[in-house]
């Protein structure tokens, strides 16, 4: 199943995501049907609020769209950060903010503990691209958009279009 992509400045956006409890088919269900969403709009992650769904689940794949590399495909479930060191600066995008981007500071490195589909626990190691896509999807489970990661000049002057595009009907 396709799911819309929720757009700034949709209250969902800016809500903490509530924990995952069960795991099971249902579970499965929607990781699938976030993985065709994510592929379908060209995304690398997505996060279950981006689809109105308050839970913590990100699911992420750093090879989507390169057709060299195979598949990687990413979830993560109730995750949280317990190791981080370095700084990376790069340009982010985000399904919820269409057609707008700015360059991010995030750690390089990063350890994510997270739930497992099937209910497990696992320790992903990320670095550099993998570690920016974690770090961002998981803003979007404490209710965070890489918006509020700028400085606020930019922040002011990307909102200020957003309202105007949402305005004369052209917010994709």
């Amino acid at each position: 199943m396709m799911y819309e992509i929720r757009k700034y400045p949709d209250p969902i956006l800016k809500q903490m995501a509530q924990p995952v409890t069960e795991f099971g088919a249902p579970l499965q269900v929607l990781i699938a049907d976030m993985f065709e969403t994510m592929y379908a709009r060209n995304g690398v992650g997505l996060a279950a609020p981006q689809i109105g769904i308050s839970r913590q689940l990100c699911v992420i794949d750093p090879n989507a769209g390169k057709e060299d590399e195979p598949a990687r495909q990413i979830v993560l479930i109730n995750p949280r950060i317990i190791e981080r060191s370095g700084e990376i600066r790069c340009e982010e995008g985000c399904l919820s903010v269409p057609g707008y981007y700015a360059e991010v500071q995030r750690s390089a490195h990063i350890i994510v503990h997270s739930d497992t589909p099937d209910g497990g626990e696992m320790d992903l190691v990320a670095t550099d691209f993998l570690a920016v896509i974690c770090q961002h999807e998981m803003d979007h489970l404490t209710g965070n958009l890489f918006l509020d990661r700028i400085g606020s000049v930019e922040r002011d002057l990307i909102k200020r279009k957003i309202k105007k595009a949402v305005r004369e009907g052209n917010y994709a």
